[in-house]
């Protein structure tokens, strides 16, 4: 039993990377530990937003309103690690606030870990785009 314990809280305290969305403020999430994820150039990543979305067979109310839209209809985004730079990286929709942020950062268990955020013209929700064209 105790060896059990141990391996959950390990399990618990292990950073991890992957593809996210935030829909009516709840966040959906696909990530693995870093030994799982896939490389790509220098950085260690996990999942594709519409790989992910189109496979999506939905358990909760959020992930039935993401798969309702179009997978790039509500904001997203993905964390990766640097393996170089030894950091992760948030990309990030322009429409995330800091409060999102500091979701990510719990979901993904980056506390206590090096992390920056970034924008990236992959992820602008349908918000944006319709801000951006206006």
């Amino acid at each position: 039993m105790k060896t059990i314990t141990t391996l959950q809280n390990q399990i618990d305290t292990t950073p991890l990377v992957g593809i996210y969305w935030f829909v009516k403020g709840e966040l959906v999430a696909d990530a693995v530990a870093l030994e799982e994820a896939e490389p790509y150039a220098d950085a260690l990543q996990h999942g594709g937003h519409y790989e992910w979305w189109e496979s999506l067979r939905p358990q909760t109310p959020a992930e039935r309103v993401l798969k309702y839209n179009e997978y790039e209809h509500w904001p997203r985004g993905r964390v990766v690690y640097f393996v170089s730079r030894e950091i992760f990286r948030i990309y990030v929709d322009p429409c995330l606030s800091e409060e999102h942020i500091l979701k990510i950062v719990e979901r993904f268990i980056l506390n206590g870990q090096s992390w920056e955020t970034e924008t990236d013209q992959h992820y602008r929700c349908a918000g944006c785009h319709k801000i951006r064209n206006t």
